[in-house]
């Protein structure tokens, strides 16, 4: 009886030991992928761990571990994770850049006239060489 209640728990342990960090990593990753506020970088690394795992359930599929109803879910779910996360990089690449664009914009019109490129004194109005507004 005591052998039979030690396999139990031997084997209770064993398998606490190989799903606790599958379903602690599957945690994890949401609420990673979930925050709107991911750095650029968290994104790109985020992007290429799908893609990994992309090509591991096709490895998966052609060596006959998937059937073909679950590759075609999980190749399914990882791709609509991929494309929002694709969208979510370029969304922040254009704050940045339209940020930059503002940016450069500011100080060429604080220097130098856009049109003409006539170097400017801070406060004048107009352009002295093409009389072009200053903003």
């Amino acid at each position: 009886m005591a052998e039979i209640l030690f396999f139990i728990f031997l084997a209770s342990a064993v398998s606490f030991y190989v799903v606790f960090p599958i379903v602690q990593a599957r945690t994890r990753a949401g609420r990673r992928v979930n925050s709107s506020n991911n750095h650029p970088s968290e994104l790109v690394e985020r992007k290429q761990t799908i893609y990994a795992a992309i090509k591991d359930i096709e490895f998966d599929y052609q060596m006959g571990k998937l059937s073909k109803e679950d590759y075609q879910e999980l190749r399914q779910q990882y791709k609509d994770e991929a494309v929002r996360l694709l969208k979510e990089i370029d969304q922040k690449e254009k704050k940045v850049t339209k940020g930059a664009i503002r940016a450069n914009k500011k100080d060429a019109q604080a220097n130098f006239c856009w049109i003409c490129g006539t170097a400017l004194v801070i406060g004048e109005k107009f352009c002295p060489n093409c009389g072009e507004k200053i903003e």
